[in-house]
């Protein structure tokens, strides 16, 4: 712009020229007394002339760098636009990043709610699960209570039987072995004939083969020469002394005692007589109990 401003004459300058150039066109000095005045006209009127001339050239060279300089203009003022729009660019860009980190804030925000509800929700599944495993434990425990309760009603008469011996049997273990060996042998019988009979459960097997397995054991320190005979005397002398201790007037409860123990010793004895008990321990027998 400058640089065309340069370029373009100063039209006041050359106006205030103007006397130089009329004293160089008329050939004379400054003084105007000293202009011949029969040419005056004609040269003043060819002067005007050029000079108009020259003031529509210079008119027209004023109007080229006017139009260059308003093209200039029109330039910058684009430039300026331009500047401007990109100054408005830069000066959104931290609204925009401002918004770009709320945005990922928000978004991480969200992440975490979801991971926190995916954790309770699991945690929930969890406990669901855990409240039905106890439940199915519950109902399998109590499903087992009742099997165990109806195989004790199933169970057979003899294993009760069987039972009682086994007691009696540890009662006089310490003192009586033998006779502890034979109450076991009995209990033995009656569980084999409850196999026999098809009323065995598989508890009554267990304590069947159990107790087989310690007479087996503890016959083999035992000396069972009579036997028999020597288990048949200590059952009546059991049921002896309780009849005694009932006619002596003992408190009932003890002789009741005595007497189903002595009762315990006479069914034992029928495992020496194939065909039951004689006669006479079969009535002290039914007495007892």
């Amino acid at each position: 712009h400058e640089a065309l401003e340069a370029l373009t004459p100063d039209v006041k300058s050359r106006i205030e020229a103007l006397p130089d150039v009329l004293r160089q066109a008329f050939g004379c000095s400054a003084d105007r007394a000293d202009v011949p005045s029969g040419s005056t006209a004609n040269n003043s009127k060819d002067l005007a002339e050029g000079i108009l001339q020259d003031s529509k050239l210079s008119e027209q060279k004023d109007e080229m760098p006017r139009s260059s300089s308003s093209d200039f203009r029109s330039l910058e003022e684009r430039l300026s636009a331009m500047m401007g729009y990109v100054e408005g660019l830069a000066a959104s860009e931290p609204v925009q990043s401002l918004s770009a980190e709320k945005e990922e804030q928000s978004e991480a925000e969200t992440r975490r709610a979801d991971e926190v509800r995916q954790a309770e929700a699991q945690r929930a599944e969890e406990a669901q699960k855990a409240g039905e495993a106890r439940q199915a434990e519950a109902q399998r425990a109590e499903e087992a209570k009742g099997q165990e309760t109806k195989a004790s009603t199933t169970q057979p008469a003899e294993m009760t039987q069987a039972r009682n011996f086994l007691k009696s049997a540890k009662d006089v273990e310490a003192e009586h072995p033998l006779i502890a060996h034979y109450l076991s042998v009995h209990a033995v019988e009656l569980l084999v004939e409850a196999k026999k009979r098809g009323a065995s459960t598989a508890e009554s097997d267990r304590l069947l083969f159990a107790t087989f397995e310690e007479a087996e054991e503890r016959k083999k320190s035992l000396d069972l020469t009579d036997g028999p005979a020597k288990m048949e005397a200590f059952a009546l002398k059991q049921f002896e002394n309780s009849t005694a201790a009932d006619n002596m007037g003992a408190s009932p409860p003890s002789v009741v005692l005595m007497l189903y123990a002595s009762s315990i010793y006479f069914d034992a004895l029928v495992q020496f007589y194939s065909g039951g008990l004689p006669s006479t321990l079969a009535e002290k027998s039914n007495y007892a109990k």
